[in-house]
């Protein structure tokens, strides 16, 4: 399972993705690194910061991750819960809804 950012990037890649992704409110979503502050990438290696690594957060304000399923599926997405604690039993995964 890794971090929600590259989901979020790969998403903004696709038109149809795109506009289901830029309708979750400001609460969902997050670019905070564990410092506070923001989180970037350099994607064309200019050496210049240049794009927001956006991860999609749940009601918690923790990191969702995910688990890519194989291409043509919707990858598993996996809050850690109320604890914040990834891989125990106050999980929540999206294949278990």
């Amino acid at each position: 399972s890794v971090s929600s950012e590259i989901l979020y990037i790969y998403l903004d890649t696709v038109p149809d993705c795109r506009e289901i992704i830029s309708k979750l409110p400001d609460r969902a979503t997050s670019n905070k690194d564990n410092e506070g502050g923001g989180d970037y990438v350099d994607l064309d290696n200019d050496g210049q910061l240049d794009v927001a690594l956006i991860e999609v957060i749940d009601a918690w304000g923790n990191p969702i991750w995910y688990r890519w399923q194989g291409f043509g599926n919707f990858p598993e997405l996996i809050s850690a819960g109320p604890d914040g604690i990834f891989g125990n039993a106050d999980d929540i995964r999206s294949t278990e809804l």
